[in-house]
């Protein structure tokens, strides 16, 4: 396995998608600081040889949504989720970021609307062959 890893090319693409990984383990972890420091981290990597994709965008800006969100930026989260969410609805939706995206619109007052969002990607987040997609489902459903 380490060789696998060490002969991967140290590209800034290669180092920013391994950066976005370690900002999804500290979302996971609870550690939003560090997880946003990772997607801040990324995003200038990604950012070196001319504009990122519209999709590396949304990565970071889901990872950083969600590190704010837990920061209690909810303004900002809001902004960066808001982003992710617009981007995978041209893409056929991706329904845990519409979750988040709820989450933050919740946490920044905005309720009903944020509700309604949390609550339309339930079904699709029970349905996902994601372990962690299912995760968020269950946890609404307590």
């Amino acid at each position: 396995m380490e060789k696998e890893l060490s002969d991967d090319p140290a590209t800034p693409r290669y180092r920013a998608e391994s950066l976005l990984h370690i900002s999804r383990i500290r979302l996971e972890l609870a550690n939003y600081q560090g997880a946003l420091e990772a997607a801040d981290r990324a995003a200038a990597l990604l950012s070196e040889h001319g504009a990122p994709s519209a999709e590396d965008e949304a990565a970071v800006n889901d990872r950083r949504g969600r590190a704010l969100l837990g920061l209690e930026r909810h303004t900002e989260a809001v902004e960066a989720l808001a982003a992710a969410d617009a981007y995978w609805q041209t893409q056929g939706g991706a329904p845990n970021i519409s979750y988040w995206y709820g989450k933050a619109l919740i946490a920044s007052g905005e309720v009903k609307r944020g509700e309604a969002m949390v609550k339309a990607a339930l079904p699709k987040l029970a349905a996902s062959h994601m372990p962690r997609d299912r995760v968020l489902a269950v946890g609404e459903g307590e």
